[in-house]
């Protein structure tokens, strides 16, 4: 049997020859281009209108943040991940330092969005939880990471839902799958993208509901 290490070179190895022989997507050419400098100046960091919990950082209008979301989440792509990690990681310790002020957070964890089981399957990773990796060498303190807390039932994708069947189509998709590492934390969910706010509202209920203090989210755009 092959080593984890032994996989991850040759998957790095197959991405190095299919990048020289393959041309890459438009999304992938914008999103490789974006610097630290460029994202810091592209970033508006905004509260949703209606789950103000939840802070997006960039506008999915704006054609270069819709390129980089496009890019990691249906492209596989992995090359503005740097950048972005650097420049997320700052905006979540200010949101962390908010919460300790404001709501006195403590023993915090840091969540990516799960995938669906079929999801996770045909797309073959998770891009929340490429996001969130991303971003943890860039924390200026150490903070939890916990993939493994929360679970995610299939569903319909909600890209195919319409907006107002969204909230009926996610209900009850998450559950916990260790209520004894929630129980009595502060959670910052990572996510990609927001609109109606309907699935996340979804993950933070199923937090809450086995004794989650507290649960905000951090997403890339809305």
């Amino acid at each position: 049997k092959y080593s984890m290490s032994v996989l991850k070179q040759i998957k790095r190895t197959v991405s190095n020859l299919l990048d020289l022989l393959l041309p890459h997507s438009p999304e992938s050419v914008i999103a490789r281009a974006l610097s630290e400098e460029t994202l810091t100046g592209m970033m508006k960091p905004v509260a949703h209108a209606n789950e103000p919990w939840i802070i997006a950082l960039f506008s999915y209008y704006d054609p270069k943040a819709r390129a980089l979301v496009k890019s990691i989440k249906y492209r596989s792509e992995e090359g503005p991940l740097p950048a972005l990690g650097r420049v997320v990681a700052r905006e979540v310790m200010k949101v962390i330092a908010e919460k300790r002020e404001r709501n006195g957070w403590r023993d915090i964890l840091i969540v990516p969005m799960p995938s669906s089981p079929s999801r996770l399957r045909w797309r073959g990773y998770n891009q929340s939880e490429r996001i969130a990796l991303s971003i943890l060498p860039h924390l200026t303190e150490k903070i939890e990471y916990a993939p493994d807390v929360l679970g995610r039932a299939d569903r319909k994708s909600q890209v195919k839902v319409s907006k107002e069947r969204r909230h009926r189509n996610i209900h009850g998709a998450f559950f916990a799958l260790r209520p004894e590492k929630i129980r009595g934390r502060c959670i910052l969910i990572i996510d990609d993208v927001v609109e109606t706010g309907a699935t996340l509202k979804e993950a933070r209920y199923a937090l809450l509901e086995v004794g989650a203090i507290d649960v905000a989210a951090l997403v890339v755009a809305h």
